[in-house]
C-alpha cells in the first residue's frame, strides 16, 4: 500500500483572490478569480509592458509605419486605438 505523503504546502491561510482556503489543490497562483483581481504588481507589471510595446511599435521602421505591410499598418492601428483608448480608465487605478 502506497503511504500518503505528508508533504504540506508552503503557505496556509485564505486565497486573497476568492477567500477559500490554501493548500491542498489551491493556491493564489492558479485561482481562476486572479485574472479579475490582479494584484498591485501584477498592474504595474501589465502597464509597464503595453507602455514599452507601444514605444516598439511607434518607432517600427524609424517611425515610418508606410514601409511595412497593409496588413502590418493595420493590425498596428488597430493595437494603438485600443492602447490609447485604455490609458484613462487604467491610469487613475491607484497602485
Amino acid at each position: 500500500m502506497k503511504e500518503a505523503s505528508s508533504k504540506q504546502p508552503s503557505y496556509f491561510g485564505d486565497c486573497p483572490h476568492c477567500g477559500t482556503l490554501l493548500g491542498f489543490g489551491h493556491s493564489p497562483e492558479t485561482c481562476e478569480k486572479r485574472v479579475l483581481d490582479p494584484t498591485k504588481e501584477e498592474l504595474e507589471r501589465l502597464i509597464e509592458a503595453s507602455d514599452m510595446l507601444w514605444v516598439v511599435l511607434a518607432n517600427v521602421s524609424g517611425g515610418d509605419w508606410k514601409l511595412q505591410s497593409e496588413e502590418w499598418q493595420e493590425a498596428a492601428i488597430r493595437w494603438r486605438d485600443n492602447y490609447f483608448s485604455s490609458l484613462k480608465p487604467f491610469r487613475k487605478v491607484k497602485i
